[in-house]
């Protein structure tokens, strides 16, 4: 008799593959975005498209009027330029030019990305500086370099609307000054931020002479959150002085207590944090379909007069999702 044995040894080949690799593409190969947001220094009264030149493509912003400074919250999707490897892009110089109108190039210069952290081009922002009619200007770009580059940025672009909820006045002879009825009338906040500047009524709050508020919000539209950066740092003005150093720096946020069109007392906006919401109870003022998508930020701005402290103003910004956002049409912004 013949007898036979078998045995069975199952074999799994299994290929290990970097990602992308089929592509053709290295780990360090990701999608690169460059954003222009600001530009601060352009003459004002006159309509100006920034143009980016980057990886062999070239990208434009819509036409933006310039107040000495001017914003741009463009749809972020149309300022992807393709996949570059990091060689590609730290150190190599971007193109940025500025169109008047969007037809003549008035001013040209390069940004370069120093370093990527987090993958974000650093310094943040990336700027390109160059002149035009002879004045300094600035170009302020978010550089992006990461595998979805478009939802780092798509993050950045909320809905802004502003509230001030209590103003508290500690100076004395400035509470007696309010308790005019007149006085009070005539008195007002004002907001100064990008070039831009609005303006609030004031009332009395609980009947009181010391606690002020405003009803009315100011409905800013689509921002990008970097544009709330300034380049003056935040810091309480020295005796004898006001926040001048903000009052010059137009990109600064600077609160304004004005009585009879004349100032008594300003400060500077800090740095927001956008991390870190509060909750708010004064929704009172606004739409109830609207309150369940918002996120209150809350900030406190100190008061100076000849840089003595006379009182504070609670600045509440609300945060929406850019779909939920009051869009504002410019006459300028008419086309033929």
């Amino acid at each position: 008799d013949m007898e036979m044995g078998f045995a069975l040894r199952p074999f799994f080949n299994i290929s290990i593959m970097q990602k992308d690799a089929m592509l053709g593409l290295s780990s360090s190969t990701k999608e690169l975005a460059i954003y222009p947001w600001r530009v601060v220094g352009l003459p004002p009264g006159k309509n100006y498209v920034i143009k980016v030149g980057a990886n062999g493509q070239y990208k434009m912003t819509s036409n933006q009027m310039s107040t000495g400074v001017a914003e741009y919250t463009d749809n972020v999707e149309d300022f992807t330029f393709g996949l570059v490897d990091k060689d590609q892009l730290v150190g190599i110089p971007i193109e940025v030019s500025i169109l008047e109108d969007g037809k003549e190039e008035v001013g040209k210069g390069t940004a370069t990305c120093s370093s990527i952290v987090n993958g974000e081009c650093q310094p943040a922002p990336v700027t390109a500086k160059m002149q035009v009619d002879g004045k300094d200007v600035e170009v302020q770009l978010s550089v992006i370099w990461q595998e979805s580059s478009m939802s780092a940025l798509t993050a950045k672009i909320k809905s802004i609307s502003l509230r001030f909820p209590s103003v508290t006045i500690s100076d004395q002879a400035l509470v007696k000054k309010m308790a005019d009825p007149n006085t009070l009338a005539n008195s007002l906040l004002r907001l100064k931020r990008n070039g831009r500047t609005f303006s609030v009524p004031l009332a009395s709050k609980m009947h009181s002479k010391t606690f002020l508020e405003s009803r009315v919000i100011i409905e800013l539209g689509p921002c990008f959150l970097d544009s709330w950066k300034s380049k003056t740092a935040f810091r309480p003005p020295a005796p004898g002085t006001s926040t001048s150093a903000a009052e010059n720096d137009p990109t600064a946020a600077v609160l304004e207590l004005v009585i009879n069109d004349e100032v008594v007392s300003s400060g500077m906006v800090p740095p927001v944090q956008w991390d870190q919401a509060g909750v708010s109870q004064d929704f009172d003022v606004m739409a109830s379909s609207l309150k369940t998508s918002v996120t209150p930020i809350p900030a406190m701005v100190p008061m100076y007069s000849n840089g003595k402290m006379v009182g504070t103003s609670e600045l509440e910004i609300d945060v929406m999702p850019p779909s939920m956002s009051a869009f504002w049409i410019f006459p300028y912004e008419a086309q033929d």
